[in-house]
């Protein structure tokens, strides 16, 4: 996992602004607040030797599940929840070297957008050749219509 006092020299721009629009202004007036108290959330999960979950971060930074989504509309914020959600990721992807990982891979796929690929490699048995054949022929054929209907 990253060092979390590497994280801490992270800076984010943009405060506050209050809207014509009214409403309460969100819990914290900067980005760099939010994200310390993420970071908190995370060394508290370092020293007590407790999983990393998204659910527990918001909850930690004072958040609901659509509340965090509402922070994330804010520009002044959404970089800072961006990151947050990549240390998470980062968390998990670290113990993919580790034990039985099928909870780690479920938790990267449903929360993390993560998903299996596969190539497929079919011997097509010349198929395209004789496609790329039936072309050539096709398109000859059109040219030498044309030609004899240019002839008449």
């Amino acid at each position: 996992m990253i060092d979390i006092e590497t994280l801490r020299k992270f800076k984010f721009d943009g405060e506050w602004q209050v809207s014509s629009k009214g409403g309460k202004p969100p819990k914290y007036k900067s980005a760099d607040e939010l994200f310390q108290r993420g970071l908190d959330y995370f060394e508290m999960c370092i020293e007590r030797e407790q999983p990393v979950t998204l659910a527990g971060l918001k909850l930690f930074c004072g958040a609901s599940a659509a509340v965090w989504h509402v922070w994330s509309k804010y520009p002044f914020l959404a970089d800072a929840i961006e990151t947050l959600r990549q240390v998470a990721e980062d968390y998990y992807e670290s113990k993919l070297t580790t034990g039985n990982t099928s909870g780690v891979v479920f938790a990267l796929k449903s929360k993390f957008r993560w998903k299996d690929e596969s190539t497929l490699n079919v011997n097509d048995n010349g198929l395209a050749d004789r496609l790329r054949k039936a072309q050539e022929r096709s398109r000859a054929a059109v040219l030498a219509r044309k030609g004899k209907a240019e002839g008449e």
